[in-house]
């Protein structure tokens, strides 16, 4: 007991301090995703290359605001930035922001401890107010990619509106080659207990949202959760308020309660960002049979992940595998890419080779018609669907 309230002081008060007197630690070297197995651009025959390239491409989960990387230079560190964006034909990126997360994240009945997000950030010096605030650390998050698309000079910018997202793909389908994002929260830990703290998440640009990561949170309980809860009465307002605003509820690490208490009650379509099949992977944060039908049955969007905690397995066969079992259980408008890229997990490829994921659907005989669905098609419906309008042009 001694030696754990030792390091606990250790992690949590001795290090901060050292890191404001020293350098920033830079984290991601230390705790950050490892490069992907097939990481880079790799030969494919021209055919195909071509066919990616025509697609729109949007996957739904990124964690690369995390770390300190500088997102408008290419990168050997883990597996995303603009420029490999663009030159990877990723069209769209939900960058997610982690505000709080377990030192150990490995079981599926995790009680709440120390949150390893608020050391991150004092030892990369973020700025103090985000040590011990999940809002101030979405708030932080947000501005960075803001920034980001500022100093891209045209190459990147933050989708927050349907009319934007529309002006976006029609400059795409005239050949102009740029990216975008979408920010997004993973869990509900910024509302730090009140949904009015929506509002001010919205204002900074926040489009998506969680309702728990891998604790039980005062609005959900988790998949990894010790309870795993449904919603609770503050956890439903979220919902309608989110809802009412244009943001699009995401139950990836929600418990299978609250799962099916969101669709109990969603008017609008809803996505699982990063999960898997639980026909296949028999976890607790993948998706049962019931569950894949409630979402189909909602018009939302399940995101594959690509690494083995979802899909039980390593390289692109196992995350064709798990879309395979949506597509042919609810159909391909249902299933999209959920990668989990710049997550310190595995995963097969990094943005450079989403190429060889169209090449590897193909090899499974998914028409071209569907893979154009589940390579980003599908993830536009959903936010064309959910964006708010522009800001005085009227619109539901």
């Amino acid at each position: 007991m001694l030696r754990t309230l030792a390091l606990a002081l250790l992690l949590v008060i001795v290090l901060p301090l050292v890191g404001l007197v020293v350098r920033p630690l830079d984290a991601e070297r230390f705790f950050g995703p490892k490069p992907a197995a097939n990481a880079g651009l790799r030969s494919l025959p021209d055919d195909v290359r071509a066919r990616h390239d025509a697609l729109f491409v949007a996957d739904l989960h990124a964690d690369p605001l995390l770390w300190s990387r500088n997102l408008l230079k290419r990168s050997t560190r883990g597996h995303l930035d603009i420029p490999r964006m663009i030159d990877g034909g990723l069209d769209l990126q939900l960058f997610m922001a982690v505000t709080d997360a377990p030192f150990d994240s490995s079981g599926e009945a995790i009680p709440r401890g120390f949150d390893q997000t608020g050391l991150l950030a004092a030892l990369d010096h973020w700025p103090f107010r985000t040590w011990a605030s999940p809002r101030e650390r979405a708030l932080y998050m947000a501005a960075r990619l803001q920034g980001f698309a500022a100093g891209s000079k045209h190459r990147f910018q933050v989708i927050t509106t349907r009319d934007q997202l529309a002006a976006y793909r029609q400059k795409r389908e005239s050949g102009e080659r740029s990216a975008a994002g979408v920010l997004g929260i993973e869990g509900a830990e910024p509302l730090e207990g009140s949904v009015g703290n929506l509002d001010s998440l919205f204002a900074a640009g926040y489009r998506v949202m969680g309702l728990a990561h891998y604790w039980d949170s005062a609005m959900s309980g988790s998949s990894s959760g010790v309870q795993k809860p449904g919603l609770t009465a503050e956890g439903r307002r979220a919902v309608g308020r989110m809802e009412q605003l244009g943001m699009t509820v995401d139950v990836a690490h929600a418990s299978e309660r609250a799962t099916l208490d969101v669709l109990d009650m969603a008017r609008r379509p809803i996505l699982a960002s990063h999960v898997g099949v639980r026909s296949i992977c028999a976890h607790s944060r993948n998706l049962s049979d019931a569950v894949i039908d409630r979402i189909a049955a909602n018009g939302g969007v399940i995101g594959i992940g690509f690494f083995p905690e979802v899909t039980c397995g390593r390289g692109l066969d196992a995350v064709v595998r798990s879309i395979l079992y949506v597509r042919n259980r609810v159909g391909a408008e249902h299933v999209a890419l959920g990668s989990g890229f710049d997550a310190p997990v595995d995963v097969p490829i990094d943005a450079l080779g989403l190429a060889e994921l169209t090449a590897a659907l193909e090899g499974a005989s998914i028409p071209s018609s569907e893979i154009r669905l589940i390579m980003g098609e599908n993830v536009y419906r959903i936010l064309m669907q959910n964006l708010p309008p522009a800001p005085g042009t009227g619109g539901a």
